[in-house]
């Protein structure tokens, strides 16, 4: 009988080991699955992030290059040349176009 006891013993200490274990693989699972939704919206917050650094690059770009165009009318009697206005303009144009399609794209995402 003590043969046949040790084997009960054996075969219960089994069945809780396979049952802590199943315990154990639930908990990962669930911190996983946690895990990921922390990681989901740290994306979502940098991406709103990103957004208004865009937002922010747009107006302080915006307003660099109408700084540059109103310096060089006002200082001197002369205007500037017509490269420099149209180099400006350009610059303030991808500025604006950079901007707004960084902000639509973020509207469509959400």
């Amino acid at each position: 009988m003590s043969r046949r006891h040790e084997l009960n013993n054996l075969l219960l200490r089994k069945q809780l080991l396979i049952t802590e274990a199943e315990l154990h693989r639930d908990q990962m699972r669930q911190d996983l699955r946690v895990i990921g939704e922390s990681i989901d919206d740290l994306g979502r917050k940098a991406r709103s992030f990103g957004t208004v650094l865009s937002v922010v690059s747009l107006v302080a770009g915006g307003i660099t290059a109408l700084r540059g165009v109103r310096k060089t009318s006002r200082n001197g009697n002369s205007r500037p040349g017509l490269l420099p206005r149209l180099f400006s303009g350009v610059r303030l144009a991808s500025s604006l176009w950079r901007g707004w399609n960084s902000f639509n794209n973020h509207s469509k995402r959400e």
